[in-house]
Order: structure tokens, then C-alpha cells, then sequence
């Protein structure tokens, strides 16, 4: 008996303690960009990019709802021994994301300096954080790509693996930062390049995992067959992540219009 909670209590905590690790990451990227931002631009620019954190994380958080959500249908699909499922999931998952990633664009993108506005930019941080957030918006793929591969990497049994991602993208935002920054002379927008390249080339690490033999969900055209069905079922099993990133975004929120 204490053998069987000895090894269950050390499959938690391989688990838990890399996704403490990714989540504590996670949020440096805001510290980090803050850092350089404010060095490279002053005050001015770091409240042009302050404003924007309210909308750019709403794509992390719609990232984050399809990527966890999919994650836990697909490992309950493969505890089932349904592993079709779970590979049909996984395809349906990667498709929803492109296509939320590309509505949304469309609709932030048309509405951005109001919603900058609402969010407190005036005249002065408006250029700055327009420059800041469009970057981000056209280049919203690559964090929801990045997010979801790495609920599903963490559920595929390779929680290590998805903490890695994760602490690559930030050392890689670190350096592109300083690059894009200071010898580029990109200012803010080389910040939101930087975000931008550092996401996406970890997006692309996390999906040439599935193009290995380390996985049970390689890729194969039959995954990407899209049943509407299945978008529910995601959505449903990742409101609670939603709900979690929405609270964050909404205290954001609430600090900015006092301030």
C-alpha cells in the first residue's frame, strides 16, 4: 500500500511541478518585455503596452481554453482506449485553432483603436500601443499553437517536455527582446516581434513532436476531419481555463480604468 501512494504521490509531482515550473514561466514573458520596453522606451512605452495586455491575452485565453479543453477529451479518449478518438480530437483541436485565431484577428483587428480607447489609451500611448498590439494580433497563431501543444505535450505523458517549451520560448524571448530592441532599434514593436518568433519557433518544436515515434497521435490526413461535434465537447472541457484567464484579464481590466 505505501508502495502504490509512494509511486502515485511521485506521478503527481512529475506532473505538478513541471507545470508549476511552465506557469511561473508564463508569466515572466510580461516581466521580461517590461523590462527591455522600459529601458529601451521609457514610461511612455511601457503604458502603451500596459494598456494592450487586457486584449492580447484574450487570445492566450482562447488558446488555452481549446488546448486544455482538447487535452482532457483526448486522455480521457485514450484512457478509454479509444485512441482514434483521441487522434481525431487532437486534429479537430489544431483546425479550431486557425480558425478562431483568424476570426478573431479580423474582428480585433477592425475594432482595435476603439477598443484601445476603452482601455485607457489616449492620444499619446495610442500610436505605441497600436504599433504593439497588431504585431501581436497578426502573430496570434503562434501563442495559441504554442499553448495548446503544450497542454496536450504535458497529457501525452511528457510533462518535462512541455515545461521545456515553455522555458525555451521565454530564453528565446529574452535574446530576440535584446536583438530586436536594442541593435535592431525596433523599440515596442520589436518587443512584439520578439514575443512574436520566440512563440512561434516553439510552436513549431512542439509540433514536430508529433511527427515522431515518441507519440501515439502522429499526425494523418483522417485527423483533420472537422465534426462540429467535437469543437463542443472542447469548448466545454476548457471553460474553466476561459474562466480562469477571463478573471485575469478582467482585474487588468479594472487596474486600468483607475489608473
Amino acid at each position: 500500500m505505501n508502495i502504490t501512494l509512494n509511486k502515485n504521490a511521485r506521478l503527481f509531482l512529475s506532473y505538478v511541478l513541471p507545470s508549476m515550473v511552465g506557469m511561473l514561466i508564463v508569466g515572466s514573458y510580461s516581466i521580461v518585455d517590461t523590462i527591455f520596453i522600459g529601458q529601451a522606451a521609457g514610461e511612455l512605452g511601457l503604458a502603451s503596452v500596459a494598456v494592450t495586455w487586457p486584449l492580447v491575452m484574450l487570445f492566450w485565453a482562447v488558446g488555452d481554453m481549446l488546448g486544455t479543453g482538447g487535452a482532457i477529451i483526448i486522455s480521457q479518449s485514450r484512457g478509454n482506449g479509444n485512441l482514434a478518438q483521441a487522434r481525431l480530437i487532437f486534429g479537430n483541436m489544431l483546425c479550431f485553432q486557425v480558425v478562431f485565431s483568424f476570426a478573431m484577428l479580423g474582428v480585433i483587428n477592425y475594432f482595435l483603436t476603439d477598443a484601445l480607447l476603452l482601455l485607457g489609451a489616449d492620444k499619446e500611448l495610442l500610436p505605441g500601443a497600436v504599433r504593439y498590439s497588431r504585431i501581436i494580433i497578426y502573430g496570434n497563431l503562434a501563442c495559441m499553437l504554442m499553448t495548446a501543444v503544450s497542454s496536450v505535450i504535458r497529457n501525452d505523458g511528457r510533462p518535462v517536455l512541455s515545461m521545456w517549451l515553455t522555458v525555451g520560448g521565454l530564453l528565446l524571448n529574452i535574446l530576440l527582446d535584446y536583438i530586436f530592441i536594442f541593435p535592431l532599434k525596433g523599440g515596442i514593436a520589436g518587443a512584439a516581434y520578439a514575443t512574436v518568433v520566440s512563440q512561434a519557433l516553439m510552436a513549431i518544436a512542439g509540433l514536430f513532436y508529433f511527427a515522431t515515434g515518441y507519440t501515439k497521435l502522429r499526425y494523418a490526413w483522417s485527423m483533420f476531419k472537422i465534426r462540429l461535434s467535437n469543437l463542443m465537447k472542447i469548448v466545454i472541457s476548457g471553460i474553466p481555463s476561459l474562466g480562469n484567464q477571463l478573471s485575469v484579464i478582467a482585474m487588468l481590466f479594472s487596474i486600468i480604468i483607475r489608473l
